[in-house]
């Protein structure tokens, strides 16, 4: 980047994540069965916020990555391993998928995780 040589470990990391901007996860990722689908296009400036809700939207109401029903959540890893990038505590996590699910959940609702392929 510019020219320095930076691992895409430092990029995720130490640049994009201290941006305070949870939706980045599910625009860069490993591409692993379990991680949000890449986007078939680029992140542009003027479109970034746009494509970075639609790639929220879309990872979460995704049942193959998340199982959420009224009475039992099952999340991505994603949501475990970054937690404090979505929020304080379960309450502020289920805060951040209700702005993007159909159904809301209930504040106090359980959460569970499932195995990260």
């Amino acid at each position: 980047m510019g020219n320095q040589q930076i691992s895409l470990g430092t990029l995720e990391h130490d640049l994009l994540r201290k941006m305070e901007e949870p939706r980045i996860h599910f625009a860069i990722n490993c591409a692993s069965f379990s991680c949000p689908s890449l986007l078939n296009e680029a992140y542009t400036a003027a479109d970034l916020n746009s494509q970075l809700e639609r790639a929220t939207q879309n990872f979460i109401n995704d049942p193959g990555r998340n199982r959420i029903s009224a009475n039992n959540i099952e999340l991505s890893k994603i949501f475990k391993w970054y937690k404090g990038d979505f929020g304080d505590g379960d309450k502020e996590l289920i805060a951040f998928l209700n702005k993007y699910l159909n159904s809301p959940l209930a504040p106090d609702a359980k959460i569970g995780y499932l195995p990260y392929n």
